[in-house]
């Protein structure tokens, strides 16, 4: 998967997330943007160990 696009999904999660009208809106955006960035970091540890 493409890191800029993880970014940017993470990136609009959040702010999906603060501009939320309801609180469940807002949790589902904060659980996405924590699955994103669960997937980032995914992402990252598996480039350190193929460079290592």
């Amino acid at each position: 998967m493409d890191l800029d696009y993880l970014y940017h999904r993470h990136g609009v999660s959040l702010l999906m997330a603060e501009n939320a009208a309801c609180d469940r809106s807002r949790r589902v955006h904060r659980f996405l943007a924590r699955a994103y960035a669960g997937r980032i970091a995914d992402a990252v540890r598996d480039n350190r160990v193929a460079i290592a």
